[in-house]
Parts: C-alpha cells; structure tokens; sequence
C-alpha cells in the first residue's frame, strides 16, 4: 500500500516538473531498475534510439 501511495505521489509531482519542458523524452525503461549497471549499454542504445526518433519528429529546433 505504501509503495502506491509512493509511486502515486511521485507521478504527481513528476506531472507538474514536466510540465514546464518544451520536449519531454521518455524512453521504455521499465526492465530496468535504478542499478541496472550490466544493462548500460542496452539502456544507452534504448535512450538514443528514443530520443533519435522524437528529435526527427518533432519542430522544436526549427529555425535554430
């Protein structure tokens, strides 16, 4: 019960600080935990292929 409370909380204020962000990228991590050192570089390939594609998609740097 604790655990939800926690998480539940968490998103809430993960809601509100990312609501400030003019791109928010949000890679498919959930494999992994907090020290998942021996899948670094599965979790490198997954962040830059995830921001790669949103970079390609999005117009936030139209223009610079």
């Amino acid at each position: 019960m604790a655990a939800i409370a926690y998480a539940t909380n968490q998103y809430h204020q993960d809601k509100i600080k990312f609501s400030q962000c003019d791109l928010l990228i949000e890679p498919d991590l959930y494999n992994y935990g907090l020290f998942s050192f021996k899948g670094m570089k599965e979790i490198f390939e997954i962040g830059y292929e995830t921001a790669s594609k949103h970079l390609e998609t999005t117009a936030i740097f139209n223009g610079i």
